[in-house]
């Protein structure tokens, strides 16, 4: 009962015995090569014959083993490996036991919230209807599935219980609850309403009212009419003396993200370095809160503050009670990612953002979901995978796009929009945007979320032949700059965009030379390039050039690297385009170098030689001379084999994302 491997201590205490007790049985097992020993522990040699002694163990008995040794592993503290033996031992009507099994539950939601969501479903399915525990574990299921991600069974069982009959602090609880899953799955329409109900009762204690309070500003602060959010916040901070901790610390955090939408970075960054160290905080004894902390780590990141964003994301957590369970766990990795990315390590991004992806049937719609497919997308452009960025749109729910949709939506549909531009070109690649810019005012907040969308929005228009939206992104991004001079990234963004629209080379001089981001300033070294290309100063452009070339690089972005070598060669300037061969043996399509990995991919997909010239910015000769290289490591003859070769690598990967909780990227 104790498994196919076990400890003789374990043994021992079962029995009441002290552990030189069993040393005959142990022995004679040995002897007759039924036991093994395996470093600290005795295995069974023969999974068959373990499989055949523990079937053989009528079931009450073998669940009244499996309840004895989770008591024994709880006494010693060892909550998360009772969890197993719990689950296996619980049994309708036997009270104890299931009150056992929803404390393990309730004790595991910060550490396991998966382990802590199966472990309270099975009391929950255990647990007669008329039990006057029922309510309590109902509540405790829907924490553990809401942090489990699990997001349809939790609103599903707590649906069910708001149709019973429940005290109003009972009700108050599960509609919180609610509350909460409808914030993480961007539903704050619905989120007030729960918040709202909470509020409108006489009957509830404070902290109730205070909980829906902070749940209802964050619900506001999601839909269209900001104004709400402004009035509610305020409201808040004009009683902050008879208002709790968390309460004063959600609307102060509501303020910031508003000033930030309107572009005052100075004024949004004092008040959420407020939200995260205010005065009311020390006051009342309240540890700094993990949600102000991520919201300014994630604002500094926006704009290329980074040293102080890391130390806040990997800061000790003092407080999580003012985000979800879901949100501690997913958030850091998101904002690393982030950070990573802006890094130019895109491999750890990629990792990070993969972490943050919720393996759960029914949370495609979670924000982190979103945000986390979009990076992912994002970095495969940089590494010019055009295919595996559009793959992971098509994960992104489709209605999340346009205006509507909230932040997400702009995202998804900013997103949607540079990879569209990589495949059919700049017109093609406006129109999903085309709303973006008749609501530039609106969406301030895009502009400062990366240095670089700013110059990208007058970029495409320009290109798309569309003055009148090239000027309104040119205004918005210039006026930007101009109210937070303070911040390198915000101003030289703005002066890349007056550049790029005025066609003078000042401006983008000045971009390039005070840009702190990598890839924003290797994107004003381009711009500035093409330029002067066009002003017959060949030998300046050719140096600006080669200084985007050598950004691009750090970051890993070879998408760029292949257009930038192209308008380097147009000017006479060949620069090698291939990674040396590592040395060492390498097997299959781990031996292929960086671009020759690109080309391999793109003939999979069905290109031809003159489709992938276009879009890694060589001649069909070069590409025929890489597929030569190509089939000469792997060993094959045609692109059909070829083709094989990269589907069969990567449905494997799909497989072992899969088996990881993932979705494949391709």
């Amino acid at each position: 009962m104790l498994g196919q491997s076990f400890a003789v201590v374990d043994v021992a205490e079962m029995l009441g015995q002290p552990p030189v007790a069993v040393m005959p049985a142990v022995d004679d097992a040995m002897a007759a090569g039924i036991l093994i020993a395996k470093g600290d522990v005795l295995s069974f040699r023969d999974t068959l014959a373990w499989r055949a002694v523990s079937d053989a163990i009528p079931e009450p008995v073998a669940r009244a083993l499996h309840l004895q040794f989770a008591e024994i592993l709880l006494d010693r503290g060892s909550v998360l490996p009772a969890a197993e033996y719990l689950l296996k031992g619980a049994w309708r009507g036997d009270r104890r036991e299931l009150s056992l099994l929803t404390s393990a539950a309730a004790e595991l939601i910060q550490a396991s919230p998966k382990t802590a969501a199966d472990l309270a479903v099975r009391s929950l399915e255990l647990t007669d209807a008329a039990d006057p525990a029922w309510v309590e574990r109902s509540l405790i299921a829907t924490r553990s599935l809401a942090a489990a991600r699990r997001f349809d069974e939790a609103v599903s069982i707590t649906e069910a219980s708001l149709s019973r009959p429940l005290t109003a602090a009972e009700q108050g609880e599960f509609r919180c609850g609610l509350a909460s899953i409808y914030n993480m799955t961007g539903r704050p329409d619905r989120a007030r309403t729960e918040s709202e109900w909470v509020l409108a009762r006489g009957d509830l204690p404070d902290r109730a009212h205070q909980e829906a309070s902070r749940l209802l500003l964050r619900a506001l602060a999601g839909l269209p009419d900001q104004q709400q959010a402004e009035d509610r916040a305020q409201a808040v901070l004009a009683a902050r003396a008879e208002r709790g901790a968390g309460e004063v610390t959600a609307a102060v955090t509501v303020l910031a993200g508003l000033r930030w939408a309107e572009g005052r970075v100075m004024e949004a960054l004092r008040l959420y370095r407020e939200a995260v160290s205010g005065e009311w905080l020390a006051a009342s004894g309240t540890l700094r809160p993990l949600g102000a902390q991520l919201d300014l780590a994630s604002r500094l990141i926006d704009i290329r503050e980074l040293d102080e964003a890391k130390a806040l994301v990997d800061a000790p957590v003092e407080d999580v009670s003012t985000v979800s369970v879901a949100e501690s766990q997913t958030r850091p990795a998101l904002l690393r990612a982030r950070i990573h990315l802006a890094e130019g390590r895109l491999d750890l991004a990629a990792d990070q953002a993969r972490a943050a992806l919720i393996d759960a049937p029914d949370a495609d719609d979670c924000s982190y979901n979103v945000v986390a497919r979009c990076l992912l997308g994002s970095i495969a452009l940089r590494r010019g995978r055009q295919h595996e960025c559009e793959s992971w749109l098509e994960q992104v729910p489709a209605g999340l796009a346009g205006p509507d949709a909230g932040p997400l939506g702009v995202s998804r549909s900013t997103l949607a929009a540079l990879a569209m531009e990589e495949r059919d070109g700049p017109r093609a690649a406006l129109q999903p945007i085309a709303w973006l810019y008749d609501q530039i005012r609106k969406f301030r907040w895009l502009l400062l979320s990366d240095p670089g969308v700013a110059p990208w929005l007058v970029r495409i228009a320009l290109a798309a032949g569309d003055q009148r939206r090239a000027e309104l992104a040119n205004a918005e991004a210039c006026e930007l700059g101009r109210i937070n001079g303070a911040f390198p990234a915000v101003a030289a963004s703005g002066r890349h965009a007056a550049g790029l629209f005025s066609g003078q080379a000042e401006p983008l001089e000045d971009a390039v030379q005070t840009q702190p981001d990598v890839w924003a300033r290797a994107s004003a070294a381009e711009d500035l390039g093409v330029l002067l290309t066009t002003a017959d100063h060949t030998g300046d452009a050719v140096a600006r050039l080669e200084q985007a070339q050598d950004g691009y690089s750090q970051l890993g972005a070879m998408r760029d690297m292949a257009r930038v070598r192209h308008r380097l060669r147009i000017l006479g300037v060949v620069h090698r385009h291939w990674s040396p061969a590592q040395p060492g043996p390498a097997d299959g399509l781990a031996g292929l170098t960086p671009t020759e990995a690109g080309i391999a991919e793109l003939v999979a997909r069905g290109l031809t030689n003159r489709q992938i010239a276009d879009q890694a910015f060589v001649s069909t000769h070069t590409v025929a001379f890489h597929l030569r290289q190509i089939y000469r490591k792997l060993g094959v003859a045609s692109r059909v084999e070829l083709a094989r070769l990269v589907l069969a690598a990567q449905r494997d990967a799909g497989a072992a994302g899969a088996a990881n909780g993932h979705r494949p990227a391709s």
